[in-house]
């Protein structure tokens, strides 16, 4: 019985550890994590602070890139 356990405990532990991509793609490079709920009244200016995490290797561009041929963020 622990055995089975044991064996059912490592399968679930590959399938969560599978990746959602399809063969051949790679993982997203970018990771969007929501902001915490704020409170933002009518008439009033407000913050929400947006977090990202950018892979190793990748950078974002402005939304006023100084060359034509990168992309606005």
């Amino acid at each position: 019985m622990q055995v089975r356990f044991l064996i059912f405990v490592a399968m679930i532990a590959v399938a969560v550890s599978a990746q959602d991509f399809p063969p051949g793609s790679r993982a997203p490079s970018v990771a969007y994590f929501p902001p915490e709920i704020k409170s933002v009244y009518r008439g009033h200016p407000g913050v929400v602070e947006l977090q990202f995490r950018i892979a190793s290797g990748f950078h974002i561009n402005s939304n006023h890139p100084k060359q034509e041929y990168l992309k606005k963020t």
